[in-house]
């Protein structure tokens, strides 16, 4: 996820912190509402400023016309236009020092990208994503130190640290989050305030299409505000394209804004939004790291389970990692849901309820987790070689169909499982552990127990014959009918299963 590159010789690098953002709607450059005096920092003792800083952010709507891959996704007056000769004509009248942008899709292609061709004219030095689902851009007028992309599948976020004006560093973070879902916003926010840690004593700036208003009471928004984070600019009209300061960063907003110009709603269906800054902080120290969360300690196992399996210990835990949903799980999102690292299925028939876990298991390894169901959930949990169907693939697992543990084991097409098992009957709505563990050779084991009760234990162990040894394994999960409701996966290794 992390590419992380210096630019060419030609291009200087700086550190920018930029949220992409979905769609400005107002005239003016100059939001409709300005921060109040309590979210807007004022200098005391009113020494000079150390420098003073133009920046704004844009969400140009797929390029400003120069992709045309996406006209089946623009309507009028925007489609089939190449706008962006206005957007020059108006980027000449912004002459802001840092500018975010968002939608700059096909600006990083061919043999001399648009981005760069636009920079020389303007005289500044660019970076910019280069994933195929992400869109987010930097100009700027300072040497660029360093740049970093940072995104993922929904959240287009870009990082560079810029040489000031003063010489010493400005931290931009540029970013357009997902617009059709609150779940991946939260993510996209969950995942910059992890990366702005080290830069929270410095001078930072956030600033992109974050498409959440500070009045829809989303977690995003509250998140940034309760780590101290202000609002230095917000388009007036939508709300959704912001502009942040670190809290530790002491400045002031003088009276810039861009000339009104008619021509502005004909290049996007957004809006720009920006201040000039009056900064009077120095750039602080680094701020350390986080500590990461100590992995648990699962001396807890039943003892059935520790006679087998020598030196357990976790090697990933779910609970303590910083994994939204697009990164811990993989679905369609439509009968599947991950709230608060809990994972729930939606059962559909034909099985089109499941999610796979996005990191495959490692060898002499295993999956701990707990499960529960409703009443008349038909459900399985198991790990899985190759993609079903074909001649390599392999499952091994548990099965749940009225109120009985099955064993669910394929090769390829073929069914190999269906032992029932020696435990009473599983009781709906209970919270249950299961183990399921594969070694190199192709001995493989599950356990279940109740996690309040773990003297009601069960296991199924299969040593299976050629073709199952050195496998590599993934967890996955499915739902016929029902709801299956799964959380703390913990990922574990082991020395030797007697």
């Amino acid at each position: 996820m992390n590419n992380k590159r210096l630019l060419n010789p030609g291009i200087i690098l700086a550190l920018a912190v930029v949220l992409l953002s979905s769609c400005v709607s107002k005239q003016s450059f100059e939001p409709s509402s300005t921060p109040s005096p309590s979210a807007t920092p004022q200098a005391t003792g009113t020494p000079a400023p150390l420098v003073t800083v133009k920046v704004a952010t844009y969400n140009i709507l797929y390029g400003a016309g120069r992709d045309r891959s996406n006209d089946e996704r623009i309507s009028d007056p925007f489609k089939g236009i190449d706008r962006s000769p206005l957007l020059i004509d108006y980027l000449t009248q912004l002459d802001a020092d840092i500018l975010g942008l968002q939608e700059a899709t096909g600006w990083d292609t061919g043999d001399t990208p648009y981005i760069q061709t636009l920079s020389q004219k303007f005289g500044m030095n660019y970076f910019i994503s280069t994933r195929p689902e992400a869109d987010s851009a930097l100009m700027t007028k300072y040497p660029i130190l360093e740049a970093e992309e940072l995104s993922n599948d929904y959240n287009s976020i870009i990082r560079a640290s810029l040489q000031g004006p003063d010489g010493e560093p400005i931290h931009v973070f540029v970013a357009h989050l997902d617009s059709g879902s609150a779940e991946h916003r939260t993510c996209g926010v969950e995942f910059l305030l992890q990366e702005m840690a080290p830069y929270v004593n410095q001078r930072t700036i956030l600033m992109g299409d974050m498409n959440f208003r500070l009045d829809w009471n989303e977690w995003g928004s509250e998140a940034l505000q309760a780590q101290g984070w202000r609002i230095v600019a917000i388009e007036g009209k939508l709300g959704i394209d912001q502009i942040w300061a670190v809290p530790s960063m002491q400045w002031q907003v003088t009276d810039w804004n861009a000339s009104v110009v008619d021509n502005l709603r004909k290049i996007s269906d957004h809006l720009p939004v920006g201040r000039e800054l009056q900064i009077y902080s120095p750039t602080g120290e680094l701020a350390p790291l986080p500590v990461p969360t100590a992995l648990p300690d699962i001396s807890d196992l039943p003892s059935a389970v520790t006679e087998k399996l020598t030196n357990v210990r976790v090697v990933f835990d779910e609970q303590a990692s910083s994994l939204c949903k697009s990164q811990a799980w993989e679905a369609g999102w439509i009968n599947e849901s991950y709230i608060k690292k809990e994972l729930r299925l939606f059962g559909k028939p034909d099985w089109q309820s499941g999610a796979n876990w996005s990191a495959p298991m490692q060898e002499d390894g295993g999956i701990l987790l707990d499960f529960k169901y409703n009443p008349g959930t038909q459900f399985n949990i198991f790990l899985e070689h190759s993609t079903w169907a074909q001649p390599d693939y392999h499952r091994f697992g548990m099965y749940i169909v009225e109120n009985v543990f099955q064993s669910d084991m394929w090769m390829s097409e073929t069914p190999l499982g269906g032992d029932l098992w020696s435990i009473p009957r599983p009781k709906p709505d209970t919270w249950y552990r299961l183990l399921l563990t594969a070694d190199k050779a192709g001995h493989l084991e599950a356990w279940v127990w109740e996690v309040e009760d773990p003297s009601n234990i069960t296991s199924y162990v299969r040593d299976m014959e050629e073709g199952w040894e050195n496998l590599s394994w993934r967890l996955s999960a499915g739902a016929n009918q029902g709801r299956v409701y799964i959380k703390n996966v913990k990922q574990i290794v082991f020395d030797v299963a007697r």
